[in-house]
């Protein structure tokens, strides 16, 4: 279990996150929903050790995140952060098998070449192996970064728990490659990871997550099955929208956001925005 206690963050003089505490579990998806700013980021880099704490603990599997050895944590632990680039004129598959840099063959056996090649084919990104990644749209380069993420938790011990820390992996991609992405995280808690994963969309959340928690101004203030977050009263309070909540015609049993637009909560005509002439 990949568990966060109590987690406070500040920057520069400002409370980032307050008291929020989460657990991963093996086999599992958790969502992570809540409006920009409210420290969903801050929370991932946290959660995978990369920021400092003012309170609280992230514990891997009973102990210290900070306590483990680099090496061992990165086989364990893969993040993926947003705003990740490389100014260098990798290619892609090199940019991949940088995620095997942790392990026995150090990115340059032929069971890591296998894992890359098959980290992109799942992403859709195998024809892309020899190209620049500098010269792929955003879209694509997200792609094999989540294929990165991937090779350096795929499952060669099945021993070991593995957890995947995905911030916005379904940013810039088009629909298709949003749900197959998705599927991806799917079938990795399938195999035994825990996943978290960074969402804006409330209905790919609902369809792919086992889990959701809402963060709203640095808290940890929603968190359950779908069926019990999705509703229009959370929806109202949490993201300052009216919503009607149907059945998945394409998911039975899950919840689907119809979002009606945004609330005015001022009781009178919704404020009409004025650009300058």
């Amino acid at each position: 279990m990949l568990e966060a206690r109590a987690v406070t963050v500040n920057s520069g003089g400002r409370l980032i996150l307050d008291d929020c505490s989460l657990e991963l579990e093996a086999g599992s998806v958790l969502a992570v929903l809540g409006q920009n700013g409210a420290g969903k980021s801050t929370l991932v880099q946290a959660v995978a050790g990369n920021r400092r704490l003012a309170r609280g603990s992230v514990l891997l599997d009973g102990r210290e995140i900070s306590a483990w050895d680099p090496i061992d944590l990165a086989r364990r632990r893969a993040a993926l952060l947003q705003g990740t680039q490389l100014r260098f004129a990798f290619s892609v598959i090199e940019v991949v098998l940088l995620g095997r840099l942790p392990h026995p063959g150090g990115g340059r056996s032929a069971r890591d070449c296998a894992v890359a090649e098959a980290a992109l084919a799942v992403v859709d990104a195998l024809h892309l192996a020899s190209r620049d990644i500098n010269k792929l749209s955003g879209g694509e380069q997200q792609r094999v970064h989540l294929a990165r993420s991937l090779a350096q938790v795929w499952p060669d011990d099945r021993r070991s728990a593995r957890y995947l820390l995905l911030d916005e992996p379904t940013a810039a991609l088009d629909l298709e490659h949003q749900h197959r992405v998705l599927r991806v995280v799917r079938e990795c808690a399938r195999n035994g990871a825990a996943v978290l994963v960074v969402l804006h969309d409330l209905n790919l959340a609902a369809r792919y997550a086992d889990r959701l928690l809402v963060l709203q101004e640095g808290r940890c203030v929603e968190e359950g099955r779908p069926a019990e977050v999705l509703r229009p009263d959370v929806l109202h309070r949490r993201f300052g929208i009216e919503a009607r909540v149907i059945e998945n015609p394409a998911a039975p049993g899950c919840p689907f956001v119809i979002d009606l637009g945004t609330s005015d909560t001022s009781g009178g005509q919704a404020d009409v925005i004025a650009l300058p002439d």
